[in-house]
């Protein structure tokens, strides 16, 4: 068992081949709409089939970035409760592309430039099929 803590972080990678996103819009549960993505993907049986995903949260480009350890990303987490973010930091691990994400309580810009990288879990970093990251 790994020593490493993961708790409040993460990364995203290029979708598997056999992964399309195809449909966008909004989902009414019990009167509370909750904006939403379906992706058709292929199970291992080789049977098609679509997930839904709900929206957690937005990212934006960090473009006045005055420390280099600051994140390339951020914004605010609307589907959890309370006042979090999330952070994400470009990163390339043997010619693949990805974001390493951290949540964390809201912070004031002026104290995102002393925030540190977060630690990569090794064990999640995977092989992606081709480079085309929109960074």
């Amino acid at each position: 068992m790994s020593d490493y803590d993961n708790n409040n972080r993460g990364a995203v990678f290029q979708p598997f081949d056999d992964q399309k996103f195809i449909l966008q819009g909004k989902l009414d549960i019990e009167g509370k709409e909750y904006p939403v993505v379906v992706m058709q993907m292929t199970s291992k049986n080789g049977n098609k089939r679509l997930e839904i995903y709900q929206k957690m949260g937005a990212m934006f480009a960090e473009t006045d970035k005055t420390n280099e350890k600051a994140p390339d990303y951020s914004g605010p987490m609307d589907l959890i409760e309370g006042n979090l973010r999330v952070a994400g930091w470009k990163e390339e691990k043997n010619g693949n592309h990805y974001l390493s994400l951290q949540v964390s309580e809201s912070q004031s810009k002026k104290d995102n430039v002393t925030e540190l990288k977060p630690a990569i879990d090794k064990e999640i970093i995977e092989a992606l099929a081709d480079d085309n990251i929109p960074f």
